[in-house]
């Protein structure tokens, strides 16, 4: 049996081989600073700014700390200090399109490399739901999104006074996760221009999508919740050649009261499930179970013909806390997988990874790199920039933690990732060279243009 190395060298051996990736190569990046302003190239400066975000630096100030640390290391990487006030002017002027460039080369490389595979499924699926970026009391580069106070879940106030009421702006964007992989990468994030909506977005953005990784079978699923579900948004899923799974509300009335009703009826006569399964968390027991029905092939609504549902499924999820009481909550969704693709467990398995994408991708964004409220700059196209940026850290680190890092069990299961806290604390320390030991130093080992 292979030796399982300490974590601090197998983070090490990671970055090794990741840093050797064309995605850590930025040459070819515009630089629009002044040429008489230019002390670092712009290559340095990018790197300087994702190693920041890859160790969760929260500060400009704590990322120009890093680049002493590992510049001090004899590194390619970052070979000089850089001062947090170039990093802070040189963030506005970063062109945003070519860093989304980055995030696809980046994702190309995993799928090269097969580590995008879906699990549990048959085939990869692709979760497309929109996030705030950026809550800002001023809309820098025209961009923000303006909000009245009375919209008490984004509710910011001016930070002269925890109480005076003013314009505030909001900074969405849409995104696409593979929600079938165990690291569930960002595949492509789209900002939503001032007036706009998720849904009026949807097409270009599925187009982009589809432009960008159509032709790699990386999935064959677009999974998104109810306020894409339409008929319109479902036909342009399957005239891209993708199967649709959509989470169905009160917001398509016919629809969702008719499978309301057919499961109520299936209930009434006891129909079972078709699976059901439970786990403990958090000292409570969580039961799922699933029941499935083809009877709303065909649906017709004020819109037109659902002639492309195939299923409903819907999945009832029962939490048994330690007193004893349990609360109930149905959930629905729409479907135009093939009947016979998927067993009732995979079913099952796909509707619980349709919460990925809010309870580990966007969840992640928002706790660990705080990217809703704690902003490194806000100079022209910083905020777009840093949201792409992010994307690549979080992919970099979230693939570290989820798969590298996680060894496979006898049940074909993963090990329990290593704590984000802990982990940050090693990454930092194997830039700054605290634990390669008698080697050479990780930085030094790379050769970066």
């Amino acid at each position: 049996m292979t030796k399982i190395q300490p974590t601090p060298r197998r983070v090490d051996s990671f970055f090794r081989k990741s840093l050797k990736d064309p995605t850590w190569r930025f040459a070819g990046c515009p630089d629009y600073r002044h040429p008489s302003k230019i002390k670092h190239p712009i290559g340095s400066i990018i790197r300087a700014l994702l190693l920041g975000l890859i160790c969760n630096r929260k500060t400009l100030r704590d990322s120009e700390s890093l680049t002493k640390s590992i510049s001090t290391s004899g590194s390619s990487l970052i070979p000089n200090t850089i001062s947090d006030t170039t990093l802070y002017t040189a963030l506005g002027k970063l062109p945003e399109d070519y860093l989304l460039g980055k995030l696809v080369q980046q994702v190309l490389s995993m799928h090269r490399k097969k580590q995008l595979r879906p699990m549990g499924v048959p085939f990869g699926t692709a979760t497309i739901d929109g996030k705030n970026q950026a809550t800002l009391t001023s809309n820098p580069n025209g961009q923000g999104h303006a909000r009245d106070l009375a919209d008490e879940k984004w509710k910011k106030y001016a930070p002269s006074s925890a109480t005076d009421e003013g314009d505030y702006y909001l900074y969405p964007v849409l995104r696409a996760t593979l929600s079938s992989n165990e690291a569930a990468p960002v595949l492509y994030h789209l900002p939503i221009p001032p007036g706009g909506s998720e849904s009026g977005s949807f097409h270009g953005f599925l187009d982009a999508l589809h432009q960008t990784y159509g032709h790699l079978e990386l999935f064959r699923v677009i999974d998104v919740d109810a306020g894409f579900t339409s008929l319109q948004n479902a036909q342009l899923i399957t005239t891209y050649g993708y199967y649709y799974l959509m989470g169905l509300k009160e917001n398509q009335p016919t629809l969702f009261q008719k499978a309301k009703k057919h499961f109520i009826c299936q209930w009434a006569i006891k129909t079972p499930p078709k699976i059901s399964i439970a786990e403990e968390r958090n000292g409570a027991v969580i039961r799922r179970s699933l029941w499935v029905s083809n009877r709303l092939e065909g649906a017709i609504t004020s819109a037109g013909e659902w002639s492309d549902v195939t299923e409903v499924w819907c999945v009832r999820q029962e939490t048994e806390k330690k007193d004893g009481t349990v609360t109930t909550e149905d959930r629905y969704f729409l479907t135009s997988i093939p009947v016979k693709s998927l067993t009732n467990n995979q079913k099952l398995l796909m509707i619980r990874r349709h919460w990925v994408v809010e309870n580990d991708v966007f969840n992640s964004l928002d706790l660990q790199w705080r990217e809703d409220d704690a902003i490194w700059s806000t100079r022209g196209n910083a905020i777009g920039t840093l949201g792409v940026l992010r994307l690549l850290a979080y992919n970099i680190v979230q693939f570290l933690r989820k798969r590298h890092l996680c060894r496979k069990q006898k049940d074909g299961t993963r090990a329990a990732p290593l704590p984000w806290r802990e982990l940050f604390e090693v990454i930092t320390d194997v830039f700054k060279g605290l634990h390669v030991g008698q080697r050479e130093t990780l930085q030094g080992s790379i050769s970066i243009a």
